[in-house]
């Protein structure tokens, strides 16, 4: 856990807290995930396969070195490029489909000073698609905080602050799999949350309102 850069303007922050009233469950599965995924990968994987066929055809043809060598460096050059398309529309496709809707139901507010903080989650998911390091995750006495990194802030994407009475346990869970559920939607957060969550809503708020996570995280 690694004290966070300033990535929350708190002058953009709601000034109300959430509203009482639960959210309906969120339509956001794995099949969200596969939406996301599915036509950029295929994009990529067709484009530098047409890339790969053309430069065996340069490389295995009779003609002269110096042709060979501009058609490797423009490989080179189209393989970087359509690495930064695909990063570009993951985030696009992440940031609209799947982080949207949670920040929505759940509008960011300021973390307290004292929040406990992983930056960079590395094991970060939400709907079964994995998002590591794409995402800030912190917590204090009154919710769980997830924070986008500058990749996903560029597609849009606003910090999302859960109270800590809506953290549920998932339906399935597994080691490197969701450990908590948001309005429905699976997501992987870091170990230490687990303790903020409760068997059901009303347990997990009254825990999180009389320990918060600083001196759970510490247990």
């Amino acid at each position: 856990m690694s004290p966070g850069r300033p990535d929350f303007d708190a002058a953009t922050a709601p000034a109300s807290d959430h509203d009482p009233a639960a959210p309906p469950p969120l339509r956001l599965n794995i099949a969200t995930g596969i939406g996301v995924i599915g036509r950029p990968l295929a994009i990529f994987l067709l484009a530098t396969h047409a890339g790969t066929a053309a430069l065996l055809s340069v490389v295995l043809s009779p003609t002269g070195n110096a042709a060979k060598a501009w058609a490797v460096g423009g490989f080179i050059v189209f393989d970087l490029l359509m690495a930064a398309w695909l990063m570009s529309q993951l985030c696009h496709q992440t940031a609209t489909k799947i982080w949207r809707p949670l920040a929505e139901a759940f509008p960011g507010v300021a973390p307290a000073p004292d929040a406990v903080r992983t930056n960079f989650y590395l094991g970060f998911g939400i709907a079964w698609l994995g998002l590591g390091g794409l995402a800030h995750v912190a917590a204090d006495g009154r919710h769980l905080h997830l924070l986008p990194t500058a990749l996903l802030r560029r597609s849009g994407a606003t910090p999302i602050s859960v109270p800590l009475e809506r953290l549920e346990r998932p339906r399935f869970s597994w080691p490197m799999g969701p450990n908590v559920s948001i309005a429905g939607v699976p997501v992987r957060v870091p170990g230490w949350v687990r303790p903020l969550v409760g068997p059901a809503p009303a347990a997990g708020a009254d825990a999180g309102a009389a320990d918060g996570p600083a001196a759970r995280a510490g247990t």
